[in-house]
């Protein structure tokens, strides 16, 4: 193992790739940095395990579904908002329309509003 390999740590399941900052040979241990997170940890050298093709690790495919959710959510909150502003538009057109009834004769009813 050398500096700048990426490992996963066999402990935690190979949950987060990291890349190995440094080594320190007499305490057997190696300071990490994430790839897909921001993470900086340490752990012993026999518990980790080099990478030869990152994209098919489990840490890799996580944070792929983690960001494939966090797209859909930011989509489905962006959509909600369109909706909300159309909504805020056609009520402030309808009252200025109300408000310039020369006859006086328009009656704002809850019905008004879609």
């Amino acid at each position: 193992m050398n500096q700048g390999d990426l490992v996963v740590r066999k402990s935690y399941g190979g949950d987060v790739l990291f890349r190995v900052e440094s080594i320190e040979p007499i305490e057997e241990l190696a300071i990490l940095k994430g790839t897909d997170y921001r993470l900086l940890a340490d752990a012993p050298i026999p518990d980790l395990s080099v990478v030869q093709n990152p994209e098919q690790t489990r840490a890799a495919q996580e944070v792929r579904v983690k960001v494939n959710e966090s797209l859909r959510r930011i989509y489905e909150q962006r959509e909600q908002q369109n909706v909300q502003t159309d909504i805020s538009i056609r009520l402030a057109q309808k009252i200025s329309l109300i408000s310039k009834c020369p006859a006086k004769c328009c009656i704002w009813t809850e019905t008004a509003i879609t």
